[in-house]
């Protein structure tokens, strides 16, 4: 059986872990302004499959 946790030597993740390690690591490599810029254009995203999803369903307290 493979370790998940084990990373693979074709350069793919072996495992959710690694996966969420490795994207952990990359996104803190960015640029602070970078990081914004994916935070806004995430909450844009977020913001159309609401609406997209039959109406406004804000969440207490969310700018989105």
């Amino acid at each position: 059986m493979n370790d998940p946790n084990k990373s693979s030597d074709d350069g793919w993740d072996s495992g959710w872990e690694e996966h969420k390690t490795r994207q952990l690591r990359r996104m803190a490599k960015l640029p602070l302004i970078k990081k914004l810029e994916w935070l806004e254009e995430a909450a844009e995203l977020v913001g159309f499959i609401r609406q997209s999803a039959g109406g406004d369903r804000k969440t207490p307290g969310s700018p989105v």
